[in-house]
C-alpha cells in the first residue's frame, strides 16, 4: 500500500509565496460556467465535498448533474439559469457582475476559461480573483486571436493563478510573470490504499480512457496498434471515450482502421464508472501528439496498477518523473509507441518496474493530498496578493 501522507506542489518557476497559516478561513467563491460534468466541474465537485479550512460557496452559470450533486451535500449552491450550450451560458454574464457585486468574498476563483471569460467585466472589488488553468496557453495549441484574447485580455484580469501543472504554469505568459503562480494538481477521485489487479494477464490488455480527438492522438494509438500486429504481438485494447460534435467524423476514421485489424479493439463510449475497465487491463496509454496540460488519466491508471504508457510532452512528464514511473514515447509516432508497448510484452520486468514505481507516484496526486493543497495554494495566493496590495 502507498502512503498519502505528502503533501506536493510546486511554484511553476516562480518565486515561493510566503507560508500560509493553517488557521487563515478566507470566504472563497468559485465560478463555474457549467453544471454538466467534465474534468474541471467534476475536479471541483470533489474539491467541495471535502472538508476544508475555507468558507467555500459555488456559482454555475448554468446548472447541470454537478451543481445538483453538490446541492444535495449542503454545499453552498447557486445557479444563474438551466443549459444553454456552448458559449451560450455567457449571456448571463450581466447576473454574474450583480451577484458578485453583492457578494463578500476573500478570494473569488474562475474554474474555467469560459467563467474567467465571463469574470473579465466583474467589478474587481476587494478580493483576490484567481483563475485556476485547466487548459494551458500554448501558443501552438491556440490560434493568434484566441491566444491574445485569453492570454492578453482575460488572464491580464485575474491577480493570480492556480494551475493543473508545472507545464500549465510554463506557458503563462512572461508579461504576467508578476503575479503570483501556485501548481495545485486536480482533484482526481484518487483515494489511498486501492487494491491491484487480482490476476494480472500476461499478454497485453491495452486501454484508452482519453476522448476520442485528434489532438488525443487516437489515430497514432490505432496505427501503433497495427504495428504491434505485424510484429506478432498478441493483445487486446478497449478505447472508452466519445467524440465531441465537431469530432465524429475521426471517429468514424479511426473505428475504420480499428475494424481492419484482427486483432480485439472496442469501442466502448464514454465510461462513468471505470473501475472495472481498469481492473481487467494492465497497460493504460495516453497517446496526446499535442501537449496534454496535465493527465489525470495517468493517475488513475498508476494507481490501480497498470503500466502507463504516454507522450513526452506536457504534464505527463512531470507525472511520469520523467519516464520514471511510466514509460515515455516520442509525441505522434505510432513507430515509438509500438516499441513501447512491445517492451511492455516482451519484458516483464520493465512492465512490472513501470507498475510498482506508478504505484508509489499515484501517492502524491490522491484525495487526501491534493485538497488540502488545493487549500493551501489559495491560502498562499490570497497572501501574496494582498501583500503586494501593501
Amino acid at each position: 500500500m502507498s502512503k498519502c501522507s505528502t503533501r506536493t506542489l510546486f511554484d511553476g518557476g516562480r518565486p515561493p509565496l510566503p507560508d500560509a497559516s493553517a488557521t487563515d478561513k478566507l470566504r472563497v467563491i468559485f465560478v463555474e460556467h457549467t453544471g454538466q460534468p467534465g474534468g474541471g466541474q467534476l475536479g471541483i465537485e470533489r474539491y467541495l465535498g471535502a472538508d476544508s479550512g475555507h468558507d467555500r460557496r459555488i456559482l454555475f452559470l448554468e446548472s447541470g448533474p454537478v451543481s445538483q450533486r453538490l446541492s444535495d451535500q449542503s454545499v453552498h449552491v447557486e445557479t444563474l439559469g438551466d443549459p444553454t450550450g456552448r458559449w451560450f451560458g455567457l449571456l448571463r454574464t450581466p447576473r454574474l457582475i450583480a451577484r458578485l457585486r453583492h457578494s463578500s468574498y476573500d478570494v473569488v476563483v474562475a474554474n474555467s476559461m469560459k467563467a474567467a471569460t465571463a469574470m473579465v467585466l466583474a467589478p474587481r472589488g476587494n478580493g483576490v480573483r484567481v483563475l485556476y488553468l485547466r487548459d494551458d496557453l500554448n501558443r501552438e495549441r491556440l490560434s493568434a486571436v484566441r491566444w491574445w484574447f485569453l492570454a492578453r485580455v482575460v488572464a491580464r484580469s485575474f491577480d493570480a493563478f492556480l494551475a493543473n501543472s508545472a507545464w500549465t504554469a510554463s506557458t503563462i505568459p512572461a508579461a504576467l510573470g508578476a503575479r503570483p503562480v501556485r501548481v495545485a494538481y486536480p482533484v482526481s477521485g484518487t483515494r489511498c490504499g486501492g487494491s491491484l489487479p487480482a490476476t494480472p494477464s500476461e499478454s497485453l490488455a491495452i486501454l484508452s480512457l482519453s476522448r476520442i480527438a485528434a489532438w488525443k492522438g487516437t489515430h497514432v494509438l490505432i496505427e501503433a496498434l497495427g504495428i504491434l500486429e505485424e510484429r506478432g504481438v498478441r493483445f487486446k485494447a478497449t478505447i472508452a471515450g466519445s467524440a465531441l460534435f465537431q469530432s465524429k467524423k475521426y471517429e468514424e476514421q479511426v473505428r475504420r482502421m480499428a475494424a481492419a485489424l484482427r486483432s480485439d479493439v472496442s469501442f466502448v463510449g464514454q465510461v462513468s464508472d471505470v473501475t472495472t475497465l481498469l481492473n481487467s487491463h494492465n497497460v493504460l496509454v495516453s497517446s496526446n501528439v499535442t501537449p496534454e496540460p496535465f493527465g489525470q488519466v495517468l493517475i488513475q491508471g498508476m494507481s490501480s496498477g497498470l503500466a502507463v504508457v504516454a507522450t513526452n510532452i506536457g504534464g505527463p512528464i512531470e507525472i511520469t518523473e520523467g519516464g520514471v514511473s511510466g514509460l515515455l514515447v516520442e509525441a505522434n509516432s505510432a513507430e515509438s509507441l509500438a516499441d513501447g508497448l512491445q517492451q511492455l510484452s516482451e519484458v516483464k520486468s520493465v512492465r512490472t518496474r513501470f507498475v510498482e514505481s506508478g504505484r508509489q507516484r499515484a501517492a502524491a496526486f490522491v484525495d487526501e493530498v491534493t485538497v488540502p493543497a488545493l487549500d493551501d495554494a489559495i491560502t498562499e495566493l490570497h497572501a501574496s496578493v494582498m501583500r503586494g496590495r501593501g
